[in-house]
């Protein structure tokens, strides 16, 4: 077999674990409505302000019915999920990416599925969820907040409501969309209404329903 036709069997393969990942994930994201999904760094300890914040968000999101969802890793995921856990009322759920250098395991976790892909595993955090709160984080976490605002931008995505917790941490980064994006007209002012900052977990359960 030549190098050519090796490569397009390797491309074969991967298409079909794709197709077969996107079909075992979406039987279990079909199900997990009412739900928001909740994205952050991985590498916030149990002690740290931000993880705190998450483990309430997640508890309270519970009481109020809806189901938590992260990518199932540690940090923000494992504190809202914990959070969920410890509520008890509904799931807590984790779509978990299979990193080499990521070992660690979530235990507060009712219902779990490992994606080799990014692009699918995004699929199911974004496209099934009824809010997403996006809590602080490095390049992971801006490159799902940048993907979820380009699909909602471009209708991809049906609406859904972003919000941004933690205004000391966001700001600096909203403003240099102003800046930069809004001052050059490659965005709408539309674009940066998106989303809502805010320092207060009551404010995003007391809007999670509102229209």
């Amino acid at each position: 077999m030549d190098l050519k036709s090796t490569t397009m069997n390797d491309k074969r393969v991967k298409i079909n674990n794709v197709i077969l990942e996107f079909e075992q994930g979406y039987k279990i994201a079909k199900t997990i409505s009412p739900a928001v999904t909740v994205l952050g760094s991985a590498r916030f300890k149990s002690k740290n302000k931000h993880y705190k914040k998450a483990r309430e968000l997640g508890f309270r999101l519970g009481e109020a019915g809806y189901n938590v969802v992260t990518g199932g890793g540690g940090g923000i995921m494992e504190a809202a999920n914990r959070g969920a856990f410890e509520c008890g009322k509904t799931k807590s759920i984790g779509f978990k990416i299979v990193l080499k250098n990521e070992k660690h395991i979530n235990p507060y976790l009712n219902l779990s599925f490992d994606f080799e892909y990014f692009y699918s595993r995004k699929y199911m955090l974004f496209n099934f969820a009824d809010a997403i709160v996006v809590c602080p984080g490095g390049f992971g976490t801006l490159d799902e907040l940048l993907e979820i605002l380009m699909l909602l931008q471009t209708e991809k995505l049906n609406f859904i409501k972003i919000f941004l917790l933690d205004t000391k941490f966001w700001t600096p980064i909203f403003e240099s969309f102003k800046l930069s994006l809004l001052a050059n007209d490659v965005i709408h002012e539309a674009d940066l209404e998106r989303f809502r900052l805010t320092d207060s977990v009551d404010y995003i359960i007391s809007h999670v329903n509102k229209d």
